[in-house]
């Protein structure tokens, strides 16, 4: 018959007492009374090995509770994935640590010589394998979640810029592009209303140019906001955004007529071009709503979008306006006026010249120079547009022969490119038939 022997191993504050008789196990807590074992006085003295079992013990716990503890703050911080990891690692543990006790069952002789450190042993290095690949595979899913994360907002944000783009893209009216982009803006950052300031130069006040969601008295309120008044002047003052989480408690308001629109979040960001402000967008929210730096730092690149569309509306607006000017100036000159570029070809000609010749403009527009004013088919030798070609100077001839009986006189001016090159010419026909009759008297 097998002689009984006793394999003590700490788990916590329990002494397990294993008695080995045919394979067959007794267990009692520490504090219970000795036993018979086989015939044997079991749980008297012997106990020279609670010391290193009791070290190791305290040091698997610790090991279980910081593996325990950054499990749980990685599965709160990567989601779905880390909690199964967690699960599975969970019950990986639970099979080494039955594993120490299956060894001490099916060799007992090896857990007697080392008086039960082997499947203590066992235990601890499960737990610290464990907590060193939790370590790391949690570094692993963080760097990944924070690249996907990253990935994420700035595909989002290049996604709201290129819709701005696109909106802002659309048109040159001023008044369509600001209504158009404070839309788009309002929908990026999921928030009810908005309105745009721009900049009066002349007045240095800023002027509600479009709005969203807000009251007329609201609008009419904080229109014609001096820089430097309020949070929008502050804004169009410092060209720096600024974020409040509850605006009806600001001390920086000047206009009382904002709490009674109930805003509570706010965010007024410049409209900048070519370093100028040119005016504040400002969005409102009557509920709570959390700006992250990353939506400041969209919201300020939206701004500066739309403050080059401002520019290049108004730079179109320029030309326009001077395009316009000219043409009724061009129109209402009393001396001819045909433009001719240095192929010879008639791009334009005013009323007047028309007259002149007898001809609608448009039977003029596209003709030869040299076929519908001098009735020839070639340039003449002394053709002025060859002289300017060389010179690029004024050329004036007293009187001309034309397909007209009338005696005119002409002046013909280069037009350059920005290299300094000859793109055409500008003719001025004058009718001198009076003064020359004059000059023969």
């Amino acid at each position: 018959m097998r002689s009984p022997v006793v394999i003590r191993s700490q788990r916590g504050d329990i002494l397990k007492e294993l008695c080995y008789n045919k394979r067959a196990i007794n267990t009692t807590p520490l504090i219970s009374a000795p036993f018979n074992c086989g015939g044997q006085r079991v749980g008297e003295g012997d106990r020279d090995m609670n010391g290193p079992l009791l070290v190791i013990s305290v040091a698997s716990t610790m090991l279980v509770l910081a593996a325990a503890s950054y499990a749980l703050r990685l599965a709160k911080f990567a989601g779905a994935k880390s909690t199964w990891f967690v699960i599975a690692a969970v019950l990986a543990l639970m099979v080494f640590h039955r594993a120490a006790d299956l060894l001490s069952f099916f060799f007992p002789e090896a857990e007697i010589l080392s008086g039960g450190l082997i499947a203590e042993s066992i235990v601890l290095v499960t737990w610290f394998l464990m907590f060193v690949g939790t370590l790391f595979i949690a570094n692993v899913f963080r760097s990944k979640v924070k690249t996907e994360q990253e990935l994420l907002h700035r595909n989002q944000e290049l996604g709201a810029l290129n819709a701005i783009a696109e909106t802002v893209s659309r048109s040159l009216d001023l008044d369509l592009i600001l209504n158009d982009a404070l839309d788009k803006a309002l929908e990026v950052m999921d928030m009810e209303a908005g309105l745009i300031h721009l900049l009066d130069e002349e007045t240095n006040e800023l002027i509600v140019t479009a709005h969203r969601g807000l009251s007329d008295r609201y609008v009419q309120g904080v229109n014609q906001l001096k820089v430097g008044e309020g949070l929008a002047g502050q804004v169009a003052q410092s060209g720096e955004p600024i974020v409040v989480a509850d605006i009806s408690n600001d001390p920086r308001l000047t206009r009382m007529v904002v709490k009674e629109e109930q805003a509570r979040a706010f965010v007024s960001v410049p409209l900048k071009a070519t370093g100028k402000i040119l005016g504040t967008m400002n969005l409102v929210s009557r509920a709570f709503h959390q700006f992250t730096p990353q939506d400041i730092q969209l919201l300020t690149a939206i701004g500066d979008q739309i403050g080059m569309a401002i520019e290049n509306a108004r730079l179109f607006g320029e030309i326009v306006r001077a395009k316009t000017d000219w043409e009724e100036t061009f129109a209402a000159m009393r001396d001819g006026i045909a433009i001719v570029d240095v192929d010879f070809n008639v791009t334009r000609v005013n009323q007047a010249l028309a007259q002149m010749f007898g001809l609608p403009a448009e039977q003029i527009v596209g003709r030869k120079c040299y076929e519908v004013f001098h009735g020839r088919e070639g340039p003449a030798g002394s053709c002025a547009l060859k002289w300017l070609a060389e010179t690029k100077d004024k050329v004036t001839f007293e009187t001309i022969k034309t397909t007209v009986p009338s005696v005119l006189g002409i002046s013909i001016y280069p037009l350059l490119n920005a290299r300094g090159d000859l793109i055409g010419a500008v003719h001025n026909f004058r009718d001198i038939a009076e003064a020359d009759a004059l000059r023969k008297l």
